[in-house]
């Protein structure tokens, strides 16, 4: 598991499991109390 300070903007994460539309890997675009994926 990735610990959540090594987590930058414009990184590439990969989810466990995927989103109900298909896609495992998201772009963090916001980073504060809770992290923005688009």
């Amino acid at each position: 598991m990735i610990d959540p300070t090594d987590i930058r903007l414009d990184d590439v994460v990969r989810l466990r499991k995927p989103h109900p539309c298909g896609g495992y890997e998201w772009r963090v675009v916001r980073l504060g109390s809770d992290i923005g994926i688009k």
